[in-house]
């Protein structure tokens, strides 16, 4: 892996499909169906269940989990929710969400020649951010 491109595709992208199938054929999951699905341990999702009094395990109690899980792809989707889903990103909403450096960001949007970012567009700039000087991961 090269790009940031290269590790979502490789990490985060599975995930997101697999999170779509299973909303797709179940109304209700279980505890390690969700576990599953987001990358966390089972014991998190039953902390998240206790701490904020989840009752069903239902598609809204799955986001709600999602909301409060801490794997790259449950963050990421906080992330995306506090930054509203807008037409255009910022390139600092970019950074955030993904959590890279707002300079890499910069530096990719200028070799691209843009100054927002719409949803098309984004594939393109993570594919200029080097994996290397991501942030945490």
């Amino acid at each position: 892996m090269s790009s940031y491109l290269d590790y979502y595709e490789a990490k985060i992208k599975p995930c997101l499909k697999n999170i779509d199938v299973l909303m797709k054929i179940k109304n209700t999951f279980s505890v390690k169906e969700i576990a599953k699905a987001l990358f966390i341990h089972e014991e998190e999702v039953k902390e998240i269940i206790l701490a904020h009094n989840i009752k069903k395990l239902n598609r809204q109690g799955f986001f709600q989990i999602m909301l409060k899980g801490t794997s790259a792809v449950c963050i990421m989707f906080k992330r995306e929710l506090e930054c509203s889903s807008p037409s255009a990103y910022t390139m600092d909403d970019i950074a955030y969400i993904y959590n890279i450096s707002p300079c890499d960001v910069y530096v990719a949007c200028q070799k691209l020649g843009l100054e927002r970012i719409t949803a098309k567009a984004v594939h393109r700039v993570l594919a200029q951010v080097p994996l290397a000087r991501m942030g945490n991961e």
